[in-house]
């Protein structure tokens, strides 16, 4: 019977996007897997410029596929060229030991060995590995971090696939310097000029749209385009590193001083034209969730068309270092509060016809309301609390409801980071509200 095996390659850092190391991973692992006479399954699992280690957030699609069609089968061998190249991370070698107990998958890679984790003694030595792979990838990104921090203080651009708008490459040898390209630079000067002029960001982007003026991957502008072609500090011929700003050896399209006062505009918070009700209809979490690292509260922003909260720099000054998906919390929260009280998860309209009902009977007990009276009243109270109760049962609570629910019953939730070396993607709810316990401290009203 022949065996079938699928190849993973990967590479954490491909600017350029020529996918020559992950090339040369796959022409290695065909090689393993002719030698040994297996049949490599088509098409390869391919990432390029993905990193995988315990710091980086990027989600790895191709990796979560593989692990989906190998639970599948027909394969019963995954090959890579090293343990790194697979993961970094010791919570996905934990979901490769369940996948290999589940159905007898083999692991091998070309310079690392087998995998054995159909043992005891492979399993611990796996993990062991994963954790020296984890702090190398670690120890990697803070030298990474210094060595950028160096070049700032050098005055030296941190590089990157493509200059600021307003810039262009100029390449020296192996080095690339940043040029001024006038065309572009006129319109980052023009911006400015017409934002400290009292000019909004909307004007501007539908003047530009209107005159066929488009950004440099040739799509329309946005406002929030123009808003970080102006804030950002290479703009004006400098970097920042941790919080500092240190000057650049590249010319500045802006002066110091134009900078800051376009800046002293666009990160005004009042410049918000949405008011905190127009953003409470449509998230029932705003005003309630705060940062965890500097206190400052979230502010609403969709990921990819996904609600969400993020502790936002731009408008109100947070650390940027908090983001959290805001339904899974509303779901997790709406649970913690009927755990609490069950009867705290009534819509607005019908807690306050119970309470009615309430307030009936202690005036029919303390004698201010006859028999007759008290009789008519709670049938028609009691008559409505079945209506609303039925349409509940049908209709899932609206957001104004959610949000009165959960003021109502809590008055902040501090969000955490979210634990290094954790997947959040791919959990069942049991794991989700695992996840969501450790991040989020509640402080009940």
């Amino acid at each position: 019977m022949e065996t079938f095996a699928v190849v993973y390659s990967r590479i954490s850092h491909d600017p350029e996007g020529r996918q020559a190391g992950v090339q040369r991973q796959e022409q290695d692992c065909r090689s393993m897997a002719a030698e040994r006479g297996w049949g490599v399954l088509e098409p390869v699992y391919r990432e390029n410029d993905t990193s995988a280690s315990t710091r980086s957030r990027q989600r790895r699609p191709v990796f979560e596929q593989m692990l989906t069609d190998l639970a599948r089968g027909p394969a019963t061998v995954l090959l890579a060229y090293s343990t790194s190249r697979l993961t970094r991370r010791p919570l996905e070698y934990e979901r490769l030991i369940e996948l290999t107990a589940r159905t007898g998958l083999q692991i091998h890679t070309v310079v690392s060995g087998p995998v054995q984790l159909d043992t005891a003694d492979g399993r611990a030595i796996a993990r062991v590995l994963a954790v020296i792979d984890a702090a190398e990838a670690e120890r990697t990104s803070e030298r990474v971090t210094r060595a950028k921090l160096q070049r700032a203080e050098l005055g030296l651009w941190h590089g990157g696939p493509h200059p600021p708008y307003g810039y262009r490459y100029k390449i020296i040898g192996r080095l690339r310097e940043l040029q001024v390209e006038q065309h572009t630079a006129a319109l980052v000067r023009e911006a400015c000029q017409r934002v400290v002029g009292g000019d909004s960001l909307a004007s501007i982007r539908n003047d530009w749209n209107l005159r066929g003026l488009r950004t440099r991957s040739g799509a329309k502008w946005r406002s929030q385009g123009i808003r970080k072609m102006l804030v950002r500090p290479s703009t004006a011929g400098m970097s920042e590193r941790q919080g500092q700003l240190f000057p650049g050896t590249w010319p500045a399209i802006l002066t110091r001083a134009e900078w800051d006062a376009a800046r002293l505009v666009l990160l005004d918070p009042r410049r918000d034209t949405r008011t905190f009700r127009q953003v409470a209809k449509r998230y029932p979490l705003a005003g309630l969730l705060f940062c965890g690292l500097c206190d400052h509260m979230l502010c609403s922003n969709p990921l990819r068309g996904v609600p969400s909260f993020i502790c936002s720099p731009t408008m109100n000054g947070g650390c940027a270092k908090i983001r959290i998906h805001a339904g899974h919390v509303e779901q997790f929260l709406l649970q913690r509060v009927a755990e609490r009280d069950s009867a705290a998860l009534e819509p607005p309209e019908q807690a306050r016809v119970r309470a009615a009902l309430r307030q009936l009977q202690d005036d029919h007990y303390d004698g201010l309301l006859d028999r007759p009276d008290y009789l008519r009243q709670s049938q028609r109270l009691r008559g409505a609390l079945a209506q609303r109760g039925t349409a509940r049962n049908v209709h899932a609570p609206s957001d104004g409801d959610k949000r009165v629910i959960l003021h109502r019953a809590l008055e902040r939730v501090v969000v955490l980071p979210h634990p290094r070396g954790r997947a959040s993607a791919h959990l069942d709810w049991p794991q989700r509200c695992a996840l969501l316990t450790d991040r989020l401290q509640l402080t009940w009203a």
